[in-house]
């Protein structure tokens, strides 16, 4: 296959089903199903669809970029399925499940119908394998442990032929809905066997899926076969058995315009992250828009606490106040966005508008500052005991409007006497910028994806691994946020977990100024009356299993 556009390109082919039923949320962007109705879906044929950035790491247990979540996530199952319509957890490979009223015990039976790529047969054996090397990971194959989502495991007990145990030394709520989301992608006992570097080549995989990995060229393509066989997706999946398409080619097209190009000459059948500055072009050619909000974290602001002037309770309240919201969202967004109303979007559990708080109000930035001592120079940046109000931001490039968002509050804070200084850095890079105990920036931009409040501690508390706020011991409010962020881990009923939830987004907002929200973010594609059946899953990846071609 060749693509045309500015500049010849390597093409990338990744096959894969699509599947992108998701209902419109209570959220600002909207779930379409892919084209108009045609008739019932036909088996058969080769879905092409082109991507912005190559995957590299395809092992289903790693979390990744975009791009690489969207091949996991049609090759590999979970144990559990969150339905992007309800967001309720479902049975998949786990067909029930029960815990203790201290969410330290959880008792799940397994299907005993199901198989992985190479013929291997899912039992309790390897499920526990698979749960023992995500906790603990392995030295001497070099694959790290997920300690975040799996705090207080202590070990996993086969209880039966189709039965296992998992015990915690602590309250863990977030378990299970974690078993539904990345990177619990479930792997036969082959693969558990190979070292960190031979897991993520595509040949190695070995996953249960609907799809499983053809060729793989190395920033060009990869190619998904349907799996033969294939007939345990969860019950309220569009249909059962197989997945529709033969193939699915997915390509990699960096540049924007010209995959809105090879959507438009019919070169790909669909494409993903089309940029806002496309949406309206590619809607008035044909195709169907496909946007859906990603849950977890808004594209927000967090502030590194060790650090000044990012220290300073001022500086984060007049950041808060200092930029415009209404003219970012007419300047950069469009429909598939909104402007945040909390550190998470609508569709997360325990969502609170706080919209009043997160208010345009350059007046009272400039007062705070002023009763601050930040008295303004004479370039109009402010400066206080001879340190400049300048901040270094750390922002993550994985979606095209990150960087016109943060240039549009950079210029706007600028006119209350703030200076940014914006880096754009790459997945691998903000990573390890964002692991580092004492970095080189003030402000960490970027957005999240979870699926469980629990998971906001992760981000959040001075005792997760990434301590994403930087707070040390000498940070004055190192123990209110600890104690503010274990809330969401105690064994609490529904309704107290979800005040729990709302507590700790007034606290980080309006108490502490841990983090700016700045929009929700979305995944946007866009598909051809050709490509039927598009959905994304419960985290805003194409899915593609219920896909399928129209004539």
């Amino acid at each position: 296959m060749r693509l045309h556009g500015r500049r010849r390109l390597i093409p990338i082919l990744v096959a894969a089903t699509a599947v992108i039923a998701l209902a419109a949320c209570s959220s600002g962007g909207a779930t379409k199903n892919a084209g108009a109705a045609v008739g019932a879906p036909v088996s058969g044929g080769t879905m092409t669809i082109g991507i912005q950035d190559p995957p590299a790491d395809l092992d289903p247990q790693t979390i990744g970029s975009f791009s690489e979540d969207f091949i996991k996530n049609n090759i590999s199952d979970k144990l559990i399925y969150q339905n992007p319509k309800t967001m309720a957890l479902e049975p998949w490979l786990a067909t029930s499940w029960t815990k203790n009223d201290a969410y330290t015990e959880f008792v799940l039976k397994l299907r005993t119908d199901v198989t992985f790529s190479d013929g291997s047969a899912l039992t309790p054996e390897v499920v526990k394998a698979n749960l023992d090397m995500l906790a603990f990971g392995d030295d001497a194959l070099g694959v790290p442990p997920q300690k975040g989502l799996l705090n207080g495991y202590v070990s996993t007990e086969v209880t039966g032929t189709d039965q296992i145990t998992v015990k915690f030394s602590a309250t863990n709520t977030g378990f299970l809905p974690a078993l539904s989301g990345r990177p619990f992608g479930i792997v036969g006992a082959a693969m558990l066997k190979l070292s960190r570097q031979e897991r993520a080549k595509p040949q190695n995989v070995v996953a249960s899926g609907p799809f499983t990995i053809g060729e793989h060229v190395y920033q060009q393509s990869t190619t998904l076969k349907k799996r033969a066989g294939y007939a345990w997706a969860p019950e309220s999946r569009a249909h059962k058995g197989e997945a529709y398409l033969d193939a699915v080619k997915i390509v990699v097209v960096p540049e924007s315009g010209v995959r809105m190009g090879a959507l438009q000459s019919g070169e790909t059948d669909a494409i993903t992250d089309v940029s806002p500055t496309d949406e309206k072009a590619v809607a008035a050619g044909g195709a169907t828009i496909l946007s859906r909000p990603i849950p977890g974290r808004a594209f927000s602001l967090d502030f590194n606490l060790h650090k000044a002037p990012s220290n300073d309770l001022a500086v984060r309240q007049a950041i808060q106040y200092g930029w415009d919201r209404d003219g970012l969202r007419k300047a950069v967004l469009t429909d598939s966005y909104k402007i945040a109303s909390s550190i998470v979007p609508e569709v997360f559990p325990g969502y609170a508008d706080l919209s009043s708080e997160l208010k345009y109000d350059p007046a009272k930035s400039k007062q705070i500052l002023d009763a601050a001592g930040w008295v303004p120079g004479p370039d109009g940046i402010r400066a206080k005991g001879g340190q400049k109000l300048s901040l270094e931001v750390q922002g993550n490039q994985s979606l095209v409007i990150f960087k016109p968002a943060l240039e549009f509050v950079q210029a706007n804070l600028r006119d209350v006497g703030i200076e940014l200084k914006i880096k754009m850095v790459s997945a691998a890079d903000w990573l390890a910028g964002d692991a580092d105990p004492d970095p080189w920036w003030n402000i960490n931009a970027y957005a999240g994806t979870g699926n469980d409040p629990s998971w906001l501690r992760s981000l959040y508390s001075p005792l997760a691994p990434a301590n994403r706020l930087k707070i040390n011991q000498d940070t004055p409010i190192r123990q209110q946020v600890t104690d503010l962020m274990d809330t969401l881990v105690a064994p609490l009923g529904d309704a107290d977990r979800m005040a729990a939830v709302k507590k700790v987004q007034e606290e980080v907002i309006s108490t502490y100024a841990l983090s700016v929200p700045i929009f929700t973010t979305a995944q946007v594609a866009a598909a051809s009356p050709k490509a039927q059946g598009l959905a994304y899953d419960s985290l805003s990846r194409l899915s593609l299993y219920d896909a399928w071609l129209a004539a």
